[in-house]
């Protein structure tokens, strides 16, 4: 079959989509209940303030340029108000099925660029038995929404597909909801439209030109204006206060956490990969053959664009799987070109070979499903979530009636928001919420919010803060639960509420 050839037995598109909804049955069956993290809780609150006429923010009536992904937001608040009784089961589906929808296109990339259905199937199987994407499927969390973007920007991108002047325009509309998604992934719409340039005639590179720019800003800058207009600055504080303005030229922090993802993702499809290129002897000029050069050009390029992005300028990412999740297509791509510019020189032993590498690859994956996602996943509404409602119940008691509501939170600020509801005020130690505490010490922060009470919602002691600040912080509540960190063992960690008083120095 030649490349770009679009016919598949019927069999084969059965075990397509059997593939596609692998992980939303492990969604289903494992940890059915998980909204993906702390910061699913950000966006649920942002959504129901701003479905609500309440600003964009967690409290209400206080914007702020909160969220990394407004797209992702703005969806969540469509369907707030749609359906405010069912918004959480609701996104979960639609994250499900971009997952599903992102598979099916990897597949009907490779097809199309290599025309062998074995290199589209392996691609495919090496995506959907990735960790990652079994961690984050199903989750109110944009990570699912940018690997189906990237997925089908690369069909969109196939040298067969239509030259039409929609196509080109519908191209712009999903990179500008890219760039809304991530910010990095601004990355992708320079590649795609490099080469997409790069494939057009001389004589319609303009028109391309302007009709992928204008899908773009169609979606892009309406968000731009409202950023402006509303926070007075494009730039989500989240964004600013997880990156540097200095370059990091030695960051092992990086490194570990992208090779942990890798193995987590694709590491027995890699193995296959490499152990194939010298099994082939493909050094040898002879036998050099493959691709297209340009078929490379997006995913290698957001690969190494989007590594080298965090490497530079990243001193560290929590939940480092969500934020590559978007990699996982252009990674599951590159081994499908390389399988197939392979496929005609592998001997018999080494396709048997590769069967037992994909098949490890599936047990690796249902084993570290089993020994460390799921018991974290399971439990985290459980402990750390039940643990941060009632924090919310405990403040909003303490705070009631009272002219000084403000409270001061150290750690994490999602499930607490979206629990207190406006109830009383929150001021973010981490500068998400409340960008003026950007860069201060615990110590200044008290003094400039001068709170009713302090939450430090992660301690590793059941003492927190208190040692610290004896003359200005005294406990009032407490609560231990499982802490939940995937990879993180048995460790536990406290929730305290601290009642503020103002010291003699300040």
């Amino acid at each position: 079959m030649k490349p770009g050839q679009p016919y598949t037995k019927p069999r084969v598109y059965w075990l397509v989509l059997a593939l596609a909804v692998v992980p939303a049955i492990v969604k289903w069956l494992c940890y059915p209940g998980n909204l993906g993290s702390d910061d699913a809780y950000i966006h649920l609150q942002i959504a129901h303030n701003f479905a609500s006429g309440l600003g964009w923010g967690i409290n209400p009536g206080q914007p702020v340029n909160l969220s990394t992904s407004p797209a992702f937001t703005l969806l969540v608040v469509a369907v707030e108000r749609a359906a405010p009784q069912h918004v959480v089961a609701l996104t979960q589906i639609l994250s499900a099925s971009a997952v599903v929808l992102g598979l099916v296109l990897i597949f009907a990339t490779l097809l199309a660029e290599t025309g062998s259905i074995g290199a589209a199937l392996l691609a495919e199987a090496a995506a959907a038995f990735s960790v990652n994407l079994w961690r984050w499927n199903g989750s109110v969390m944009e990570a699912t929404f940018a690997f189906a973007v990237v997925a089908t920007t690369l069909y969109l991108n196939r040298r067969d597909a239509p030259k039409s002047a929609w196509r080109f325009l519908a191209l712009g509309v999903i990179l500008g909801c890219a760039v809304l998604l991530r910010p990095e992934m601004g990355l992708v719409a320079v590649l795609t439209l490099f080469v997409q340039w790069r494939r057009a005639d001389k004589s319609i590179r303009f028109r391309i030109t302007v009709l992928m720019v204008l899908g773009t800003a169609a979606i892009f800058l309406p968000w731009c204006l409202f950023a402006i207009k509303t926070f007075g600055s494009l730039v989500p504080t989240t964004f600013a206060a997880k990156s540097t303005s200095q370059l990091h030229l030695f960051n092992l922090v990086i490194l570990r956490q992208m090779a942990a993802t890798l193995v987590e993702s694709i590491l027995f499809p890699t193995v296959l990969i490499i152990f194939i290129l010298f099994a082939s002897r493909i050094g040898r000029s002879e036998d050099r053959r493959g691709a297209n050069p340009l078929v490379y050009a997006v995913p290698v390029g957001w690969v190494v664009g989007l590594i080298g992005f965090y490497y530079l300028k990243t001193p560290e990412l929590q939940s480092p799987g969500r934020y590559v999740l978007p990699l996982l297509p252009a990674e599951a791509m590159i081994i499908g070109l390389l399988w197939a510019s392979l496929e005609d020189r592998v001997r018999a032993w080494q396709r048997q070979f590769a069967v037992i590498l994909m098949a490890a690859h599936a047990v690796f994956a249902v084993a570290l499903n089993f020994k460390l996602v799921m018991p974290v996943l399971q439990r985290f509404e459980g402990e750390y979530g039940a643990t941060m409602r009632a924090a919310a119940n405990a403040l909003a008691e303490l705070t009631e009636g009272k002219p000084n509501r403000r409270v001061l939170v150290e750690e994490d600020i999602g499930v607490l928001g979206y629990e207190a509801r406006g109830r009383f005020e929150i001021f973010d130690g981490g500068a998400l919420a409340t960008p003026s505490l950007r860069g201060l010490g615990v110590a200044d922060q008290m003094a400039q919010v001068q709170p009713a009470y302090v939450l430090q919602s992660l301690s590793r002691t059941r003492e927190g803060l208190g040692p610290e600040f004896p003359k200005q912080l005294s406990q009032v509540w407490e609560r231990r639960f499982r802490q939940h960190g995937v990879g993180g063992g048995s460790l536990y960690e406290y929730a305290i509420i601290f009642g503020y008083r103002k010291a003699a120095k300040e």
